[in-house]
Order: C-alpha cells, then sequence, then structure tokens
C-alpha cells in the first residue's frame, strides 16, 4: 500500500485543491469565528458572486495550525494500533495546500438582496479529523447556495484545535482505552450535541455575513 501511495504521488504530483472544480456558478467565500461559550472554532463556505477573485495568493491555507501535523501523526499511529491497522499517512505537504476560495468576501448579491434564500448546513467531522477535512464537499455545497458551517469538536475526535486567542487548545483523546466501547463514544455523541446546539443558537443569533 505504500508503495502504491509513493507511486500515485510520483506519478500525479501531491494532492491539492488545484484538480477538484466546483460545479456549482457561485464563487466559494471563507470565514471563521469562534463559538462564544465551547470556544469552538468553526470555518463558514458560503456563495459568493462569481467575479470574486483571490486576490492574496492562491487561496485560503488548508493547514491553520502549525501543530496540526506533529498531532496529526500521533493520532493516526494511535488509531492505526486501535484498529491493528498498517498504513501511515503523509501530511507534511499540508503546508503546501491552499483551498481556492475567497477569503473575507461579500456574499452574493441575490443572498444579500433577499431575492434568494440562503440555506444553512452544518457538517460534523469525524475522528481523527478536523473540520477541514471537509473543505471539499463544504467548497461544492457553497458552490451551489448553500452556507456550510463546519466546527472543530472539543469531543477528543479533533487531531488539534485552537481557541481565538491561540492561547487554549484541544487536542486528541488519548487516553481512550477501548475504541469500540459503546459508553465512552456515547459520551463523545453527547459532547458533540452540546456543541452542535450552541452553533445553531449563534447562527440564529449573529448574522456572518
Amino acid at each position: 500500500m505504500l508503495i502504491f501511495v509513493y507511486g500515485f504521488e510520483q506519478l500525479f504530483g501531491e494532492g491539492n485543491f488545484s484538480r477538484v472544480t466546483t460545479r456549482g456558478k457561485y464563487q466559494v467565500g471563507y470565514r471563521e469565528f469562534h463559538l462564544e461559550a465551547g470556544k469552538n472554532a468553526v470555518s463558514v463556505y458560503y456563495p459568493c458572486d462569481e467575479d470574486a477573485v483571490v486576490e492574496d495568493g492562491p487561496g485560503v491555507p488548508y493547514l491553520r495550525y502549525d501543530r496540526y501535523i506533529e498531532e496529526a501523526y500521533k493520532a493516526q499511529e494511535w488509531f492505526m494500533a486501535q484498529t491493528k491497522g498498517d498504513v501511515k499517512k503523509e501530511y507534511n505537504h499540508y503546508h503546501k495546500v491552499h483551498i481556492p476560495i475567497v477569503e473575507n468576501e461579500k456574499i452574493a448579491q441575490e443572498f444579500k438582496d433577499g431575492s434568494k434564500r440562503v440555506i444553512p448546513i452544518i457538517l460534523s467531522h469525524g475522528y481523527e479529523e478536523s473540520r477541514m477535512s471537509y473543505s471539499t464537499i463544504a467548497r461544492e455545497l457553497a458552490s451551489h447556495g448553500y452556507l456550510v458551517f463546519i466546527m472543530d469538536h472539543h469531543d477528543g475526535s479533533c487531531v488539534f484545535t485552537m481557541d481565538e486567542s491561540k492561547e487554549c487548545f484541544w487536542g486528541f483523546d488519548y487516553d481512550v482505552k477501548d475504541f469500540f466501547d459503546y459508553e465512552t463514544m456515547n459520551h463523545k455523541v453527547k459532547i458533540r450535541e452540546q456543541e452542535i446546539n450552541e452553533l445553531v443558537n449563534s447562527i440564529v443569533k449573529h448574522n456572518f455575513l
């Protein structure tokens, strides 16, 4: 498997978003904010007018925290030990990956003036992941006119995340003794439920666009 991955990379190059084009009619905007109570980092993808362009560099960096790579390796090794896997992912190229979206751009005019209604969607990342892991899906949905929110969860499933001040951080939960234990995972689901409720309340309370 490792030989296959290495050969694939040599043939096609390192993974990035240059080969992933959206099929919707809108350009995609991007913003971030943090929840007030839980301090969760939230990414927002939304539709912009077609003439919105990425002016500074190639777009929004996929890697939001430098420490993410170090923590991703640790989490991957832990996860493979739990599931008896033997494949180690490569993360170093994350430094080079940028998402071709427009940061802090205005929402498309037809949504701004109310002639079209924007529909919000909340995506929830998986185990040993982060809000950036679903950038391709979020970008595609936003290009079709959806308003997409993805947060970093603080239930021990996110590899690494920080609050807005960059002084507090949350990482992967290495203390889980049994990855398949129902009570352990049910507790994490309850944390997610609380965090998503807070996000919904924030969406209703604030106008992020």
